[in-house]
């Protein structure tokens, strides 16, 4: 007989001291080719900072989109100023290759450079994986 596994709470994680955190996500639509990105910066106490969202007309694949919602979201944080950006995407594909640790050489490939450069710029970025119940 099996035993049923009690269901894992997935919840929202502050960021370390001192850092920000960086919260994207995005939804894909294959029939249209379209899609959307949104995000979210909070504070070490979970205090809202600022937030985008943005649909785009035309999208490729859903990893070009979940690229494209980290990209705008380290722009933004960049812009603002913070030099220490905590991210916890549900891609693990954006997490590899905003950690230098995959390449693309599709379309995407240009929207993951501007995620390395960004970063860079910031100066400390974090990136490892959440689930997507977390964001």
């Amino acid at each position: 007989m099996m035993q049923k596994r009690a269901p894992m709470e997935h919840r929202w994680k502050r960021p370390e001291p001192r850092f920000i955190k960086l919260n994207v996500d995005a939804s894909f639509h294959a029939d249209e080719g379209a899609g959307s990105v949104a995000g979210v910066l909070r504070d070490e106490r979970g205090n809202f900072i600022a937030g985008f969202c943005k649909f785009i007309p035309l999208a490729a694949d859903v990893v070009t989109i979940e690229a494209m919602a980290m990209r705008d979201g380290l722009f933004l944080a960049n812009s603002l100023g913070f030099n220490r950006v905590e991210s916890e995407p549900d891609s693990l594909s954006v997490i590899s290759c905003c950690r230098g640790q995959d390449q693309w050489w599709d379309a995407v490939a240009a929207v993951f450079a501007e995620c390395i450069d960004l970063s860079t710029s910031i100066g400390k970025a974090i990136f490892s994986h959440y689930f997507r119940e977390a964001n």
